[in-house]
């Protein structure tokens, strides 16, 4: 292929990939700017990884959030803390959360289509 197609395709390359970045970085920081240069746009993708562990950490607090509260419609008097932190009571040693991961799939879901996504949890 001469290289003058090949810097066709390249410069069709990073148009692509300048305006998936651009589609990437408004949804991340609405409200914000967008840097002035495809360079500002990779380094603002490159200093995005610590607010994506932000991000993930506070879906998975909101997920559980939600789900401690509707498991407190029906147990009101459940402490979720306890739940968290001590075994299974007396007597129920043989269950394990893992043991219902599969049953309780359908329900995190629905919890998950309810979430607001736009609250952080830090």
């Amino acid at each position: 292929m001469p290289l003058s197609d090949q810097l066709k395709q390249l410069v069709e390359l990073h148009k692509a990939a300048e305006q998936s970045m651009k589609g990437l970085i408004v949804r991340m920081w609405p409200g914000d700017a967008l840097p002035n240069s495809y360079f500002g746009l990779v380094r603002r993708l490159v200093d995005a990884c610590p607010r994506l562990e932000v991000i993930k950490r506070s879906i998975c607090i909101e997920g559980a959030r939600r789900a401690f509260a509707r498991a407190k419609v029906h147990w009101a008097k459940m402490d979720a803390e306890k739940l968290v932190k001590e075994g299974p009571p007396q007597g129920k040693e043989h269950r394990h959360p893992e043991m219902y991961y599969e049953g309780v799939l359908k329900g995190a879901r629905l919890v998950a289509d309810e979430c607001s996504k736009d609250v952080m949890f830090e």
